[in-house]
């Protein structure tokens, strides 16, 4: 006998292991946002990401993108960056005084190094990781 019923593909969510991955990682910009009191200009500007995009996925709470794509990835180092200097200084005007110093190894503050592309992002986080003890 043969099977006729008709499945929906558009029901189907293939995606869902990258959406909850991606939901987690938007939930953690809006909360180093909020932190360090960050405009969606600044951190699109810090992300290499264009602004509009960035706002359409902190407004729809998901990336559609793949775990890891580019975009995913600068915005993991991120992540990672404020976790770190979250660990080595209490108070966030510490972390953002940090961020926005010049810095012997880097010869201009972090914050700058990190907005010129997504590999001087990995390197900034690179950085903080050997300096926490983790290896680079």
């Amino acid at each position: 006998m043969k099977n006729t019923s008709i499945i929906n593909t558009s029901e189907i969510q293939t995606d869902v292991p990258n959406r909850k991955k991606t939901e987690a990682l938007i939930k953690a910009l809006k909360f180093l946002k909020a932190e360090w009191n960050w405009s969606t200009t600044k951190l699109s500007d810090v992300l290499n990401i264009p602004q509009t995009t960035l706002s359409k996925w902190i407004k729809d709470g998901y990336i559609p993108k793949e775990i890891n794509s580019p975009d995913v990835t600068a915005i993991i180092s991120l992540i990672s960056i404020h976790k770190s200097l979250f660990s080595m200084f209490n108070s966030e005007l510490d972390q953002i005084a940090w961020l926005e110093t010049k810095h012997p190894v880097f010869k201009a503050p972090p914050l700058e190094v990190m907005s010129q592309d997504s590999a001087n992002l990995v390197r900034v986080r690179t950085y903080l990781d050997y300096v926490r003890g983790r290896g680079a």
